[in-house]
């Protein structure tokens, strides 16, 4: 039951009248989101025995604007009620949960109210257009592939965000040019601000292929590859972190026919704890060695549009039949 708010895309124009004769700049706003509601009922849903069954009616929202300064600068945000949409429900954080009086003691069933919604803001950037590159700074959701390694959550009920702060330089891919590349810094972590041992930074590069807007023939594809070197110079109280990321991705398409893969490669030491839990090996210093392979196989039989859809951003068919298969394997712990 999501109602996409899409449809506010009917764009609010701010004119803001300067004492400058003859010039008067404007900012138009533009804003996307969603609002959703979906029961929900699992069985263990940490994956471990033993655990009850989770049943609730999980809720959903989520709205991003931009605001265009001109032709070439942007700002955009975007705003959520509710985060984690696995701990978001009808009913969360109503008056019998919580005391809010030392001499009455809790609240009851009568009382019926909540704590208030707070919104948070998850996304902050902002992009500007140069004769070189487009650059995009502040902090932005990443996607990549079919989402393995990187997913900016902006799916109705998606539970987790990947969000980096930094600056990216990216020269798109025209109508006419298929090919596309981009670099960036990503400032994963900061220590302490006057210790420079103590940063968790990420430099990165990626080169894509696509000409799913501009094939001639019901063939056409998309090949992506990301590389990436995540590093802290002595680690300080986060310890020594060195890894290298590689990622492959493939899309090929082929009439109501689509077939995505992708192959993610980890290889590196460093000494977080937390890998240990992922497959790391050793302690202290963990090796983080180790591969992950998706690949996804579209059939559409019928539906409204008579080809697979070519990208998320364009609009899809209201009704479709497909046949769909999956195979993943990412190994973790032992």
């Amino acid at each position: 039951m999501i109602n996409n708010i899409k449809a506010i895309g009917a764009r609010l124009s701010l004119l803001a009248a300067l004492l400058i004769p003859g010039k008067s700049p404007a900012a138009y706003i533009t804003g996307s989101g969603y609002f959703g509601l979906r029961g929900e009922l699992r069985t263990a849903p940490g994956s471990q025995r033993g655990e009850e069954t989770y049943a609730a009616i999980n809720k959903s929202f989520s709205l991003k604007l931009e605001a265009r300064i001109d032709d070439k600068a942007s700002l955009y945000t975007e705003a959520r009620i509710w985060g984690d949409s696995f701990e978001t429900y009808l009913g969360e954080e109503a008056s019998t949960d919580f005391c809010n009086d030392e001499d009455t003691g809790c609240s009851f069933s009568a009382d019926n109210s909540y704590k208030p919604y707070s919104v948070d803001f998850s996304q902050v950037y902002t992009t500007i257009a140069t004769d070189y590159c487009l650059v995009e700074a502040g902090r932005k959701a990443r996607t990549w592939g079919m989402g393995m390694i990187y997913n900016s959550g902006e799916s109705p009920f998606s539970r987790d965000q990947s969000l980096f702060e930094g600056v990216q330089c990216s020269v798109n891919m025209q109508k006419s040019q298929n090919l596309g590349f981009s670099v960036g810094y990503d400032k994963i972590a900061e220590g302490k601000p006057l210790d420079f041992n103590d940063d968790i930074e990420q430099y990165y590069v990626t080169l894509e292929f696509d000409d799913r807007d501009n094939s001639n023939s019901a063939f056409s594809k998309h090949i992506a590859l990301y590389l990436s070197n995540v590093g802290s110079p002595s680690g300080g109280e986060v310890g020594l972190v060195d890894y290298k990321i590689f990622d492959l991705y493939a899309q090929i398409i082929f009439g109501n026919i689509s077939i995505a893969t992708e192959a993610v490669f980890k290889t590196g030491k460093a000494e977080e704890k937390y890998w240990l839990t992922l497959g790391g090996n050793g302690s202290g210093e963990q090796s983080i060695d180790g591969i992950a392979f998706a690949t996804r196989g579209e059939w559409t039989l019928s539906g409204s549009s008579s080809s697979v859809d070519m990208k998320e951003t364009q609009p899809r068919p209201m009704k479709s039949h497909k046949l769909v298969f999956e195979f993943i394997s990412a190994p973790g712990d032992t």
